[in-house]
């Protein structure tokens, strides 16, 4: 009775002491024999999920496919016809590493530096697209490159920013990346000491732009992107599934209009490195 009590709760690695008696002893036999089978099914039963999250993880990245390449294309096309050599090889160079990072991005995550480096080339693309009308900064507290994060994650915000808080400019538009650690969401008076062992990995994607309108902002906010996926805002169901998919409730996404005017995005990340991140 205590046996079934302990499996009741859960406790699957519960076995009987052989019985005393010989009548007992076909029950107790029967008795481990099913939670010995009923543990190694759950255990299957959850590889199964881990599998199948895997996959609904590797197919969620291969659906970002940046639309800017036939765009940057035509960009160096452009550019040749007009014999400005120096930026032809400009472009081509930022592209090439593009494509590079792009054959690299089916892993399950990259390093921060990684992934910036890989915006700073994109960014660098939208520049010479842009000539005079894009600037950007990238603001990493110090050592913050070796934390890890699923690749393209900031991609779809930069390009988000672009696209509709790019417009009726008359001075430069900007585009501000930061990164730093803060305390961890659960654990808000954690020590400071112990905040590279128990911190959030923020990020942030701000602009000068237009901002969001507040409608927009509202549904963001409320998390209405993640509704349809194949919707306009597909960039932002796509990130903000894969961080669910790979975080659970420890990964979120904070939308913002600035006072001084424009946008801001911000993610928070556990602060895992590579080996964390294998072994988790």
């Amino acid at each position: 009775i205590k046996g079934m009590r302990r499996v009741s709760r859960g406790e699957l690695d519960v076995r009987l002491d052989p019985p005393t008696s010989s009548e007992l002893e076909f029950v107790t036999h029967s008795f481990n024999q099913m939670t010995s089978q009923i543990q190694h099914l759950k255990i299957d039963v959850y590889e199964e999920q881990l599998r199948t999250r895997e996959a609904e993880f590797k197919q969620l990245q291969m659906q970002i496919n940046p639309h800017f390449y036939l765009n940057s294309l035509n960009i160096i096309h452009s550019l040749a016809s007009l014999q400005k050599h120096e930026l032809v090889q400009q472009m081509a160079g930022h592209l090439a590493d593009y494509f590079r990072f792009s054959l690299r991005a089916g892993k399950r995550v990259i390093r921060l530096d990684e992934e910036l480096e890989h915006i700073r080339h994109y960014l660098e693309i939208q520049k010479l697209r842009f000539p005079n009308k894009l600037d950007f900064s990238l603001d990493v507290d110090e050592g913050l490159g070796h934390f890890v994060l699923p690749p393209l994650t900031l991609q779809p915000f930069v390009e988000n920013a672009i696209i509709h808080g790019f417009r009726r400019r008359t001075e430069p538009f900007v585009i501000r990346i930061s990164a730093n650690l803060t305390k961890t969401l659960s654990s808000p008076h954690s020590e400071v000491e112990d905040i590279q062992e128990n911190a959030t990995l923020r990020v942030s994607v701000e602009d000068n732009g237009v901002g969001f309108e507040q409608d927009m902002l509202a549904r963001l906010q409320r998390g209405k992107y993640a509704e349809d996926p194949s919707g306009q805002h597909i960039g932002i169901w796509n990130v903000a599934h894969r961080l669910l998919v790979k975080y659970d409730e420890s990964a979120k996404l904070d939308f913002q209009n600035l006072n001084a005017g424009g946008a801001a995005v911000i993610l928070y990340l556990p602060a895992q490195t590579e080996e964390e991140e294998g072994g988790a």
